[in-house]
C-alpha cells in the first residue's frame, strides 16, 4: 500500500473510495431497486397481454373465456387497489416509502407467482394472485414514488407556525 504524506510529516495511507464513503455497491442496489418498483408499477398494465390468452379458444391453447369473464382479475386488481390507497398511506406514513415501496413489491412479485399457477379451468389462483396480491401491492409503490417527489423537511416543534383563530 502506498503512502502519501499530508502536511509536513504526518504519514497515512492512502484510501480507496468505497472505504472512505462506506457505500460500496449501493449504486447498483439503487438501480436494481429501481428497476423492481418501475415492473411493480407495470404490472398492472400488462393485463391485455394476458387476457388475449384466456380468450384464445382451448383448441388454440387458451383458456376459451369470454372478454368479460378475462377481465375479472384485472376489475378487482383495480378495485383493491382503489380501495388499499388510504390504508397504504397510513402505512407508509408509518413505516416511509422505502419499507412500503419494498412490500409492495414483494406482495406484487408473489402474486405474479401465485397467477402462474392458473390455467384453463382453473382461474382462481390469477384471481388471487393478480386481483388480490397484485392489486394490493401497486398502491405502495404509486405511493411511495408520488411520497418521495413530495417530501418537504418538517419544521421542529418550536418553529411551527400558529394557526390564527
Amino acid at each position: 500500500m502506498k503512502h502519501r504524506t499530508v502536511g509536513h510529516a504526518h504519514h497515512q495511507p492512502a484510501q480507496d473510495a468505497t472505504a472512505t464513503t462506506g457505500h460500496g455497491n449501493k449504486g447498483w442496489i439503487v438501480v436494481f431497486s429501481g428497476l423492481g418498483l418501475n415492473l411493480a408499477l407495470g404490472v398492472l398494465y400488462t393485463w391485455s397481454v394476458f387476457a388475449k390468452q384466456m380468450t384464445e379458444s382451448l383448441e388454440l391453447g387458451g383458456w376459451g373465456l369470454t372478454k368479460t369473464e378475462a377481465s375479472l382479475p384485472y376489475m378487482l386488481a383495480i378495485g383493491v387497489f382503489a380501495l388499499m390507497m388510504v390504508p397504504a398511506g397510513r402505512l407508509q406514513d408509518r413505516l416511509g416509502p422505502r419499507v412500503a415501496a419494498m412490500a409492495g413489491a414483494v406482495l406484487t412479485g408473489a402474486g405474479m407467482l401465485v397467477s402462474s399457477l392458473a390455467g384453463p379451468g382453473n382461474m382462481l389462483p390469477v384471481l388471487v394472485g393478480f386481483g388480490l396480491m397484485a392489486g394490493s401491492g401497486s398502491w405502495p409503490v404509486r405511493a411511495s414514488a408520488w411520497a418521495t417527489r413530495r417530501q418537504r423537511p418538517r419544521p421542529s416543534n418550536g418553529s411551527r407556525r400558529k394557526r390564527r383563530a
